[in-house]
Protein backbone atom coordinates (compact mmCIF):
# COMPACT_ATOMS: atom_id res chain seq x y z
CA UNK A 1 0.00 0.00 0.00
CA UNK A 2 1.36 3.40 -1.01
CA UNK A 3 1.85 6.22 1.46
CA UNK A 4 0.17 9.28 -0.07
CA UNK A 5 -0.75 12.27 2.06
CA UNK A 6 -4.15 13.93 1.85
CA UNK A 7 -2.49 17.04 0.43
CA UNK A 8 -1.00 15.03 -2.44
CA UNK A 9 -4.29 13.18 -3.01
CA UNK A 10 -6.12 16.51 -3.23
CA UNK A 11 -3.51 17.79 -5.68
CA UNK A 12 -3.89 14.72 -7.88
CA UNK A 13 -7.67 15.15 -7.85
CA UNK A 14 -7.34 18.82 -8.79
CA UNK A 15 -5.18 17.76 -11.74
CA UNK A 16 -7.92 15.47 -13.04
CA UNK A 17 -6.80 12.11 -11.67
CA UNK A 18 -9.35 9.79 -10.08
CA UNK A 19 -7.91 9.16 -6.61
CA UNK A 20 -10.37 6.52 -5.45
CA UNK A 21 -8.38 3.45 -4.45
CA UNK A 22 -5.10 4.91 -5.69
CA UNK A 23 -3.25 4.03 -2.46
CA UNK A 24 -3.91 0.33 -3.11
CA UNK A 25 -2.24 0.45 -6.52
CA UNK A 26 1.43 -0.22 -7.14
CA UNK A 27 3.90 2.60 -7.50
CA UNK A 28 4.36 1.70 -11.18
CA UNK A 29 0.62 1.90 -11.82
CA UNK A 30 0.39 5.33 -10.19
CA UNK A 31 3.35 6.56 -12.21
CA UNK A 32 1.68 5.30 -15.40
CA UNK A 33 -1.57 7.11 -14.52
CA UNK A 34 0.37 10.34 -13.93
CA UNK A 35 2.34 9.86 -17.17
CA UNK A 36 -0.85 9.39 -19.21
CA UNK A 37 -2.45 12.47 -17.63
CA UNK A 38 0.71 14.51 -18.29
CA UNK A 39 0.61 13.51 -21.96
CA UNK A 40 -3.02 14.61 -22.24
CA UNK A 41 -2.27 17.90 -20.47
CA UNK A 42 0.74 18.53 -22.71
CA UNK A 43 -1.47 18.11 -25.78
CA UNK A 44 -3.87 20.63 -24.22
CA UNK A 45 -0.87 22.94 -23.61
CA UNK A 46 -1.63 23.06 -19.85
CA UNK A 47 2.01 23.06 -18.77
CA UNK A 48 1.31 24.60 -15.36
CA UNK A 49 -0.72 21.52 -14.38
CA UNK A 50 1.97 19.24 -15.87
CA UNK A 51 4.53 20.89 -13.59
CA UNK A 52 2.22 20.40 -10.61
CA UNK A 53 1.75 16.72 -11.43
CA UNK A 54 5.51 16.21 -11.74
CA UNK A 55 5.98 17.76 -8.29
CA UNK A 56 3.24 15.55 -6.84
CA UNK A 57 4.85 12.47 -8.40
CA UNK A 58 8.17 13.40 -6.76
CA UNK A 59 6.39 13.69 -3.40
CA UNK A 60 4.89 10.21 -3.86
CA UNK A 61 8.27 8.77 -4.83
CA UNK A 62 10.03 10.35 -1.86
CA UNK A 63 7.57 8.80 0.62
CA UNK A 64 7.55 5.34 -0.96
CA UNK A 65 11.23 4.54 -1.56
Amino acid sequence: MLKISDKVLNGLYECGIDTEGICERSLGEVQQIIKERNLALTKEKDLKTVDKLIALEMMILSRNF
